[in-house]
């Protein structure tokens, strides 16, 4: 009766929880959509057309957030498909496959951002940042309070924004990238994990032939 009662349910809780994948992903979907907007976006601080021009993490943060996506779509075809014979256990640890490697792609592009995050945010100081560099970066700043007159006529310059407050709002900035990728790495890296643990099950035949 003991053996019956794991044969059954084993493969019922998998699922379930293999079923839990699109949800659980969503999270760092999100965030990354939003980081990827945020710092990519031209009203961004971060992103400028000089030497200290980051808009490219953005960007990135655009890329790990279809990855993710990509994760979720596998996780969630792995849920919706049964394994009744050889064919069917073939196509779905091909699928499984899929999944731990998108993972581990993502884990790899998260890992470029938070190191660049990091990297930046520690060399950034007082000298990095150029006079002209300042005020474009403050006009950026002042669009939501309009208190730049030579912004509107496009002088590109802003005084009334001191280089400590621009400074302080970049490593803000920073600061924001390095904790979301960190974040996003930890589902990153539980999601290979589950996907190495899931594809265990799958070579047992311990999914869906209940």
């Amino acid at each position: 009766m003991q053996s019956l009662r794991e044969v059954i349910s084993r493969p019922i809780v998998q699922r379930s929880t293999v079923a839990n994948i699109p949800a659980w992903l969503i999270v760092p979907i999100v965030g990354s959509l939003y980081m990827g907007y945020s710092l990519a976006s031209k009203t961004s601080i971060v992103a400028n057309q000089d030497f200290y021009s980051y808009s490219w993490i953005g960007n990135v943060y655009l890329i790990s957030a279809g990855a993710f996506f990509i994760a979720a779509l596998l996780g969630w075809h792995i849920a919706a498909t049964s394994v009744m014979n050889r064919a069917d256990k073939k196509r779905k640890q091909i699928s499984v496959v899929l999944f731990i490697f998108t993972m581990m792609l993502t884990i790899i592009i998260v890992v470029a951002i938070f190191v660049t995050s990091v990297v930046v945010l520690v060399s950034f100081d007082s000298k990095s940042l150029k006079e002209e560099d300042l005020y474009r970066r403050a006009c950026i700043l002042d669009l939501s309070f309009n208190n730049c007159s030579d912004c509107a006529e496009g002088n590109q310059s802003c005084p009334q924004w001191s280089k400590e407050q621009v400074l302080g709002i970049l490593r803000i900035n920073l600061k924001q990238s390095a904790i979301s990728a960190f974040i996003f790495l930890i589902y990153a890296f539980n999601g290979v994990g589950y996907g190495f643990v899931l594809r265990d099950h799958v070579s047992t035949n311990q999914i869906d032939y209940v």
